[in-house]
């Protein structure tokens, strides 16, 4: 594949210009994608290598699937734009359109992971405390009731 054979991922202008952002990776290869889904990849390349590529359309945007060919690992990136206010919600939006899970990422950028809510970090925080006063305490009744059997036992 050469440059005259293939398009430049992303384009230089144009919708698909801003699809600059990987997001995650999936598991899946472009062919098994492609069967499951009916998606047809594209050749391209990019300033890093050859590559195969598809535009998604969710209910949110418009997004890409990408895999270079020399990439060290199996599995294909998922591009979002780099313009993108929420990058979790347009990773769900590519799961959802080509009915997947998370259960089917390998790697998912941090900025698109499951993020706890303030509540919710505020109740593990308050756990933690809970937990580490038991075992406190649970400790401190062992060493209270093996010194009452050794005492006990010396009284007799």
């Amino acid at each position: 594949m050469t440059p005259g054979h293939a398009a430049l991922f992303p384009p230089d202008s144009g919708p698909l210009s801003e699809l600059t952002r990987t997001i995650a990776v999936l598991r899946h290869e472009p062919d098994e994608i492609a069967q499951r889904s009916k998606l047809q990849f594209k050749a391209g390349f990019n300033d890093l290598d050859e590559l195969r590529w598809v535009t998604i359309e969710g209910r949110r945007g418009r997004y890409a699937l990408v895999r270079h060919r020399h990439a060290p690992r199996p599995g294909t990136d998922v591009f979002i734009s780099s313009a993108s206010l929420d990058p979790r919600l347009d990773l769900l939006d590519v799961l959802s359109a080509l009915h997947l899970s998370e259960e089917d990422l390998v790697w998912t950028h941090p900025d698109a992971r499951r993020a706890q809510t303030a509540r919710a970090r505020a109740v593990v925080k308050r756990l933690k405390v809970i937990l580490a006063r038991k075992k406190i305490s649970t400790a401190s009744r062992t060493r209270l009731r093996g010194t009452s059997a050794r005492a006990g036992g010396k009284k007799k």
